[in-house]
C-alpha cells in the first residue's frame, strides 16, 4: 500500500513539474516572458529535482534570456550533476567557456559532447571556434566548419564561421558563396549583409554591390553605428564622394542624435571636405550644447565661426569658453591675441594673449608651426602701438628666423631703411 501511494505520488509531481515546464516553454514562445518562464521551470524544479532536462531548461534561459552567465552555469553543471552524459549540456557549458576564455575547459566540454553525438552540428562549429579563437588555425577549422553544415545544413552560424575562416585564408570566391547561402536562410540577418558588402568592396571592388547590402545592413539594424562607418569610409575613400558620406553619418546622427564624436566626424566633413561652414558650425554648436566640456569642439567653433564666417562675436565666446576649461591652451590663446589685435583693434587685450600664448609655445615643437605668424603679429604690435622699433625689429627677425614671413622681411627691411635715413 504504501508503495502504491508513493508511486502515486511521484507520478503525481511528475505531472505537475511536466505542467509547469510546458507553461515555461509556452510563456517563451509567446512572449517572450523570460520571469513567468523562470517562475514555471523552478516550480517544476521543486517537483523534479533530480530532473537534468528542467536544469538544462533554467540554463538556457538564463543564458539566452536573462543574460546571467553565472546561473546559467550553474544549472548547466546541475544538469550535468544529474546526468553527466546528457550531451547538450557539455555543448552549452562549452560555448560559455569559449566566451570566458577557458580553452582547456572548452576542449574538455566539447570532446566529452563528440564522444556523445559525433554528428551534432552545433558541437562542431564549437570545435571549429576553439582552434579559431584560441590558435587562429582557420585551415584546421574549416573541416569543422563544413563538416557542421553537412551535419546541420541551416545551421547559419556554423555557415558564417566558415565564411570568415575562408576570407583569413584568402579564399574569397569561397567566402562570398557561403554568405549568399546563409543570407538565403536568414535574409534579414544584418550582420550577413554586412560581411558580404565588406568581401564585395575589399576583394572584388564591387562597389555597388557593396553600396546595396551596406544599406540593406542599415535597414536591418539602423541601431548598429558600425554599418554606417562602413558605408561613409566607402564613399570618401573608395568613391571620394564626400557629399554621399556626410549623409550617411547624417542618417546615423538621426539614431545617436547624443554622439559627440559622430558630430565632430559630421562637422569636419562639412569643414574641410566640404567647405559647408554653416553646416560644421551648427554641428559644432549641437556638440558644445550636449558636452559643454568638449574643448575640441569650442575650439573648432571658434576657428569656423571667426575665421571663416567673420562671426568675431561667437568666436571670441567659443575661445574664451576654451580657456576656462583649459587656461593653458596654446591655441585659444594665440587666436584671441588675432582676434583683439586684427578684429576688434585692442592691442592691450592682444598683448596679454601673445605673451601666453609665446611662454606656451617658447622651445616647443609648436613654435615652428606658429611662430612665424605670432612673432610678425608681435612685431606690428610694438612697431605701431607700442612705438618700439628695436623689439618690434627683434619679432620680426623672428619671424623670419622661424617662418620665413615675407611681410616680416618687408617690415624689417623698412626699419633698417629708416635708421639709415635717421644717421
Amino acid at each position: 500500500m504504501e508503495e502504491q501511494l508513493a508511486k502515486k505520488d511521484g507520478e503525481a509531481k511528475q505531472d505537475l513539474a511536466a505542467d509547469h515546464n510546458r507553461l515555461a516553454i509556452r510563456a517563451l514562445e509567446t512572449g517572450p516572458d523570460p520571469e513567468t518562464a523562470e517562475f514555471h521551470y523552478l516550480q517544476a524544479l521543486k517537483y523534479e529535482p533530480d530532473s537534468a532536462t528542467l536544469h538544462y531548461n533554467l540554463g538556457v534561459l538564463y543564458d539566452e534570456f536573462l543574460d546571467d552567465r553565472a546561473q546559467a552555469r550553474n544549472y548547466y553543471e546541475g544538469a550535468l550533476a544529474c546526468n553527466p552524459n546528457y550531451a547538450d549540456a557539455h555543448t552549452a557549458l562549452c560555448e560559455l567557456c569559449i566566451d570566458e576564455d577557458s580553452q582547456e575547459e572548452a576542449l574538455e566540454h566539447a570532446h566529452k559532447a563528440l564522444e556523445l553525438k559525433p554528428e551534432n552540428s552545433r558541437n562542431l562549429n564549437n570545435l571549429g571556434c576553439i582552434l579559431v579563437k584560441f590558435e587562429k588555425d582557420y585551415p584546421k577549422a574549416i573541416p569543422l566548419f563544413e563538416k557542421a553544415i553537412d551535419a546541420q545544413p541551416a545551421n547559419t552560424v556554423a555557415l558564417s564561421n566558415l565564411a570568415d575562416a575562408y576570407v583569413q585564408t584568402g579564399q574569397p570566391e569561397e567566402a562570398a558563396s557561403i554568405y549568399e547561402e546563409a543570407m538565403s536562410l536568414e535574409p534579414k540577418n544584418a550582420l550577413y549583409c554586412y560581411q558580404y558588402a565588406q568581401i564585395q568592396r575589399h576583394y572584388f571592388q564591387d562597389l555597388e554591390m557593396a553600396e546595396t547590402y551596406y544599406k540593406k545592413a542599415i535597414g536591418l539594424e539602423p541601431g548598429e553605428l558600425a554599418l554606417y562607418r562602413s558605408l561613409r569610409s566607402m564613399y570618401a575613400f573608395d568613391l571620394h564622394d564626400d557629399q554621399k558620406a556626410v549623409e550617411t553619418l547624417e542618417a546615423a546622427a538621426k539614431q545617436f542624435p547624443d554622439d559627440a564624436a559622430l558630430l565632430l566626424e559630421i562637422a569636419g566633413i562639412y569643414d574641410y571636405q566640404l567647405g559647408d561652414f554653416q553646416q560644421a558650425k551648427d554641428c559644432y554648436e549641437r556638440v558644445v550644447a550636449l558636452h559643454p566640456e568638449n574643448r575640441t569642439a569650442w575650439t573648432a567653433l571658434g576657428v569656423v565661426s571667426a575665421e571663416m564666417l567673420k562671426d568675431y562675436e561667437r568666436g571670441l565666446e567659443a575661445y574664451l569658453q576654451v580657456l576656462e576649461l583649459e587656461p593653458a591652451n596654446l591655441h585659444a590663446n594665440l587666436n584671441l591675441g588675432h582676434l583683439y589685435f586684427y578684429r576688434y583693434q585692442d592691442p592691450e587685450q592682444a598683448l596679454g594673449y601673445y605673451e601666453q600664448a609665446l611662454s606656451l609655445m617658447k622651445g616647443s615643437a609648436e613654435e615652428q608651426v606658429y611662430g612665424g605668424e605670432m612673432y610678425l603679429s608681435l612685431g606690428i604690435l610694438y612697431e605701431q602701438y607700442l612705438k618700439d622699433r628695436y623689439r618690434a625689429m627683434e619679432f620680426y627677425e623672428k619671424s623670419i628666423e622661424i617662418g620665413n614671413e615675407e611681410l616680416a622681411k618687408r617690415k624689417l627691411l623698412a626699419l633698417y631703411e629708416e635708421d639709415l635715413r635717421i644717421h
